[in-house]
């Protein structure tokens, strides 16, 4: 018969959150079980009574008057639902959530969004939530209720709220167990304050050695010599089983030394990579281009953002319906807090160039100019004409589209496919380009100083259209040159990190003309 009161990742748990079951048993096992239930439901009627109850609501006290929005994980459903109550009871104004493995996915992930307009909110769950939700923007402290025998399971609680999106300078991580508990104070001696210690000695968080058996036989000749003797015997000999067990985390503890040296990256310096992530980043888009783009993105759908203090409000409901679904299948909807910079407050949304919305936004407006009929909104064009101080003749403006093919050559030899948006001016009737790259598309960003009406535009943008032939080997010769460009970054990365496979850039020519713009000088 296998066990069922340890918390294994195997076994009849099967890491659920359902209290485990028990045998078939006699008629006169089936008396103490039912005096062992009454017992159970008599202490259920004294929650309030509970030390440990009370512990818990003396440190969420703490927590709350100091702002943080905390996570409680415990071990079984009922236990969280009881939980609930007594939280709901002590602070009947907050929003108390409670997440089990009764619900399903998807309105377990309901539930936790329904939590975020609230400034007080707690939530109570079990482990099904230590694994694919993230609550890092909603909540900024850990509460372990109950303890895991796999001290995997808490760094997942935890990771679950202190990663990367955290906006609280600090993440709070609070163990609560019984001091005169021999079931704590056996998993806290035999696993978690191991696992801690390793941790600190490395710098990484190690697994629990993959022993089922010896973890077990540990943990029960701790139980039962806990049971005999005085809290002194928190350091006693666990034996044969002990020193198995102390094996294994020696192992796991060199292998993991051995992993992280052996992927350490000690070769490559910053100084000599900086210039090739700062071209990434500017041609990525830092804070001040994402914002700039969303706040234009955003009016020009319909929904503009709203200032509210040091941050801004997205309508996402304001959306446009293609836009909204979108959003929706993401768990976005109702109105945010959002800001751009690198540090927000708690509670803000970060807005970078892969958030969901900007990346929505990118989409549809893309589409939009390339389908203009099938747009909900007033799509982007891809042609245009106005007068601006930023030009001193006639200036054709070519947004480009160049794809590469990147021939990598080492190990292992194949070929990807990479593409970049870029830009060409014209001035004149020249075919030479005036402007390339970063500083053309600059000229997009030059306010306008005033429009022509339909026919002038019209007749300049044939016109232009008559030149793009003209313009078809310089388009060229760019690109072969940007391919040579990239080549020569691909090489001083492969240098600095001294040694590795080659990669050469080579354009797939002819580059797309994807818009074509006539800027003419204010007074013409």
């Amino acid at each position: 018969m296998q066990p069922v009161v340890f918390d294994e990742d195997e076994g009849l748990l099967d890491q659920g959150d359902v209290e485990p079951g028990t045998a078939s048993a006699s008629a006169e096992e089936r008396g103490e079980l039912a005096e062992l239930i009454a017992i159970a439901e008599s202490l259920d009627r004294r929650r309030s009574e509970d030390p440990k109850v009370a512990r818990l609501l003396k440190v969420l006290k703490g927590l709350l008057q100091e702002g943080a929005k905390p996570v409680i994980f415990c071990r079984f459903i009922a236990t969280a639902e009881a939980l609930g109550e007594e939280i709901k009871r002590t602070w009947p104004k907050a929003d108390v959530a409670v997440v089990t493995g009764r619900l399903p996915p998807d309105e377990r992930r309901t539930r936790i969004d329904q939590l975020e307009d609230s400034e007080s909110r707690i939530l109570v769950a079990t482990d099904c939530l230590s694994e694919g939700i993230n609550l890092q923007a909603l909540f900024d402290a850990v509460v372990h209720y109950d303890l895991s025998w796999n001290p995997t399971r808490h760094q997942q609680r935890e990771g679950r709220v202190d990663r990367f999106g955290q906006r609280s300078p600090v993440v709070r991580s609070v163990t609560i167990f019984g001091d005169n508990s021999a079931i704590d104070g056996a998993v806290l001696q035999v696993i978690l304050r191991k696992a801690d210690a390793i941790r600190k000695a490395t710098g990484i968080s190690v697994p629990m050695p993959e022993d089922s058996e010896g973890v077990t036989s540990a943990l029960m000749q701790a139980l039962m010599l806990r049971a005999g003797g005085h809290r002194e015997q928190l350091a006693f000999d666990f034996g044969l089983s002990s020193e198995r067990l102390d094996s294994k985390w020696r192992d796991a503890e060199e292998n993991a030394k051995a992993s992280r040296a052996r992927y350490a990256q000690g070769a490559m310096k910053p100084d000599e990579v900086l210039p090739e992530w700062r071209q990434m980043r500017a041609l990525n888009g830092g804070p001040a281009e994402v914002a700039r783009f969303t706040e234009r993105a955003l009016k020009r759908v319909g929904a503009p953002l709203e200032r509210a203090g040091q941050h801004h409000l997205v309508h996402l409901d304001a959306m446009p319906e293609a836009i909204k679904e979108r959003l929706e299948a993401r768990g976005l909807h109702g109105t945010r807090r959002v800001g751009f910079e690198d540090e927000l407050a708690p509670g803000v949304t970060h807005l970078g160039r892969v958030h969901p919305l900007v990346a929505s936004l990118a989409e549809s407006l893309a589409e939009g100019a390339l389908d203009p009929g099938g747009a909900a909104f007033r799509p982007l064009g891809r042609c245009g004409v106005w007068r601006t101080r930023k030009v001193a003749q006639m200036t054709t403006l070519l947004l480009l589209r160049n794809r590469f093919k990147l021939i990598t050559s080492g190990r292992s030899n194949r070929m990807l496919l990479a593409e970049e948006a870029t830009a060409l001016a014209f001035g004149g009737l020249a075919p030479t380009p005036v402007l390339e790259g970063q500083s053309a598309l600059q000229l997009l960003e030059a306010e306008a100083a005033g429009n022509l009406d339909d026919q002038a535009a019209t007749r300049q943008l044939q016109r232009a259209h008559e030149r793009l032939a003209l313009y078809e080997s310089p388009i060229a010769a760019f690109a072969v040159e940007r391919g040579k460009a990239l080549s020569e970054d691909h090489l001083r990365l492969t240098e600095a990190a001294r040694g590795g496979a080659t990669v050469e850039v080579v354009p797939a020519l002819p580059a797309d003309v994807v818009g074509l713009y006539v800027l003419l000088p204010e007074g013409e």
